[in-house]
């Protein structure tokens, strides 16, 4: 009766090729975690960046509007208290546009620091949890490749001592 040692030693080959392949996704998942946090914290600071322009845009568009109802006010052929106090008004109407977009400019840039400052932190945590995790992960299955190697390597040269007796 003959005994066949490492039937499958070419099996345990590619198993260790696809643990360290596996190995190498651990690492690369951190690392494009990472990206996608700092990636989410810059588009948000963007979208902020943007509606704040956009609220320029709104009060400079309201501010014109005014002047331009002023001069008409102004200009206009009427007299007494009434034209007085819509001519008045202008400073009332533009400071009301002013207060709505400073109180607009101010809550959006704290919501905006808010959410860097959470954004921050996930990356944070990305990049000091999740990473080291992922490259513990990518040491263990390194490891686990070499051993599966070194098993076949052992079962070859069993199968080869058992050949020569």
């Amino acid at each position: 009766m003959s005994a066949f040692i490492g039937g499958n030693l070419d099996s345990i080959a590619q198993s260790a090729d696809r643990i360290d392949t596996s190995a190498a996704l651990a690492v690369t998942t951190g690392t494009e975690t990472s990206s996608a946090a700092e990636m989410l914290q810059t588009a948000v600071n963007e979208a902020m960046s943007d509606l704040m322009k956009k609220f320029d845009v709104i009060a400079g568009e309201l501010t014109k509007d005014i002047n331009a109802t002023h001069t008409q006010l102004v200009s206009a052929d009427w007299k007494g208290a009434s034209r007085d106090n819509a001519v008045a008004i202008k400073e009332q109407l533009q400071g009301q546009v002013n207060t709505v977009l400073g109180n607009a400019t101010t809550n959006l840039g704290l919501e905006r620091d808010a959410f860097n400052t959470r954004a921050g932190a996930i990356v944070d945590s990305v990049n000091q949890e999740f990473k080291s995790v992922m490259s513990q992960i990518d040491l263990e299955y390194t490891n686990l490749a070499k051993a599966s190697r070194q098993t076949r390597e052992n079962l070859l040269a069993a199968d080869a001592t058992i050949k020569m007796g």
